[in-house]
């Protein structure tokens, strides 16, 4: 989501419709933390983060937020494939939570990020950029 409003990605034009989406509640945290580092680092002037905000909240409205339950910062705590960063797990914890038993093979993870894609795909996730 990140790399799509500041970096102008194209790849989740590529969602094919119908599709129900979901994120654990940190994208709207880290997305407001980017938008808001960006800012103060003059890397973003206000009308631009304005627009991003709006673009953001506009896309998130079809966003189904997986909450951040005991269960999940448990499981976030456990092992996983690969080495992980703290943020990353629980996403992917999360992701977990919601998908319940066996339904993680109907999910399909899309990150940018190559270590949090080995992973999901070592749970067994569909990974759309692997």
């Amino acid at each position: 989501m990140l790399a799509f409003l500041l970096e102008g990605r194209k790849e989740l034009l590529g969602l094919p419709a119908g599709v129900t989406l979901g994120s654990s509640r940190l994208l709207w945290i880290e997305t407001a933390r980017v938008v808001d580092r960006a800012l103060r680092a003059g890397q973003l002037m206000d009308e631009d983060a304005a627009k991003i905000r709006v673009a953001f909240e506009k896309m998130a409205e079809g966003i189904v937020k997986l909450a951040l339950s005991e269960s999940v910062l448990d499981r976030a705590a456990g092992g996983f494939p690969v080495s992980l960063r703290t943020l990353d797990a629980l996403h992917l914890a999360a992701a977990l939570e919601w998908a319940g038993p066996g339904g993680y093979r109907d999910l399909e993870v899309w990150s940018f990020d190559r270590q949090m894609n080995l992973c999901s795909a070592g749970l067994g996730f569909r990974v759309a950029f692997l």
